[in-house]
Order: structure tokens, then sequence, then C-alpha cells
């Protein structure tokens, strides 16, 4: 006889409320607490400024597979202050639970075209556009800034379409995917600048646009 093995997801997690309450009988829907828990978070931030100027801050929290919590929205609040709502996914099989808390309008962050290093030739039968941006992060906080900064180098689809890269700043860079990313460390008060400039070369009878990142589902704050 052949035994075959199956997973069954748990449908349904029960949690005992300790507390008593008063509820009236009026149809009215109500919120009791169940319970409460403290765990220990590292902060860091991300940004991507290539599509939003903002840096968002984001606990990592570990711990939080022993509290038996079931996927669902959670309202976020930080420093008491209600920064808008995330959601919990139970099914992570990482030790390290992810959950934004919004944008950080403390970290200032800038990407801007420099004009005087970017230009369009036409050499031959082909043409050339160079563009050159520059990148630049301020921490206004008065703790340590830790981030993950990305941008992104265009990648050719086509064999007489080239892209060459002139200079991403000790970035981290995929040639695969063209992603460029940096550990950005600063001081409370501090600021850096990162270049990324790159030529696209291709035939003068045609036309590129300069593709953007794809659109993502994110945590609405």
């Amino acid at each position: 006889m052949q035994i075959t093995t199956i997973e069954v997801p748990q449908l349904a997690t029960e949690f005992p409320i300790e507390k008593k309450y008063a509820i009236p009988s009026d149809s009215k829907p109500y919120l009791v607490e169940i319970s409460e828990h403290q765990l220990n978070a590292t902060f860091s931030h991300k940004a991507v400024p290539k599509l939003d100027k903002d840096a968002f801050l984001l606990a990592n929290i570990v711990g939080w597979e022993k509290l038996n919590l079931i996927s669902g929205p959670t309202n976020v609040y930080y420093a008491d202050t209600y920064v808008g709502q995330s959601y919990i996914n139970t099914r992570n099989v990482e030790d390290t639970l992810r959950l934004s808390f919004g944008r950080d309008k403390k970290v200032l962050i800038t990407r801007k075209l420099l004009e005087e290093f970017s230009n369009k030739k036409v050499i031959g039968g082909n043409k050339k556009d160079t563009y050159t941006f520059e990148i630049t992060v301020k921490n206004n906080q008065n703790i340590p800034l830790k981030m993950k900064l990305y941008d992104q180098i265009p990648v050719s689809q086509q064999s007489e379409i080239t892209v060459t890269v002139n200079e991403i700043t000790d970035a981290i860079y995929n040639e695969e995917n063209g992603i460029l990313n940096w550990n950005v460390n600063l001081n409370s008060g501090g600021s850096k600048k990162y270049k990324v400039s790159f030529t696209i070369k291709y035939p003068k009878n045609k036309s590129i646009k300069v593709k953007k990142y794809r659109t993502v589902a994110v945590p609405k704050f």
C-alpha cells in the first residue's frame, strides 16, 4: 500500500481572551484587546529616487513566529502616531518579519540630471545619448542612518543597441537587470553624493525610450 503525505493548512487559530469585557447586545461591532507583546526590532531605510524621492523606514522584527499570528492588514503606529496600514504575511519563510513604517521626511533625497555631463550626438549612422544623474542623500535625523539605495542602468534588448556604463560611484551593479544598489551609512547631519552615468548607442533611424522601473504593489501610506 502506498501512503501519500499531504500538508493541511491551519484553518483557524484560537486566542484565549484573559480580560473580561461587557459588550452591549446592539448588533454593533466592538474591538477588544486579545494580547500585547513586545519584540525587539532593528530599523533601516530603503529608497528608489528614480521612482520616489522619499526614503521609507522599515522595521526588521525577529521572534515573530512564536506569537501564532494570522495573515492580515495591520495598523502601524510610530512614536504614538498613526502612519498607515501595512500587511503581515505569516507565510513568510524568513526569520525576520519586515514592516514598513512609511515615509521618513527627515531623510532628504534628490536625483537630478546633470545637463553639463549629458548630451546627444550623431556619429556616422548612429546616435549616442549620454545621461548623467547625481543622487544626493542627506540625513537630518539625530541618529546615524543605514539605508539601501537603488537606481538602474538601462538594459538593451536588441543587439544593435548598446549601453555603456560610464560611472556608478561604488555601486553594486547587476549586469543582468541593470539594478544598482548602495549601502548608505551616514552620521547625523551627514550627506553623500552618488553619480550614475551611461551612454546609449543606437541606429539614427530608430528612436528609443529609457525604460523606467516596473510598477509593483506596495503597502499604502
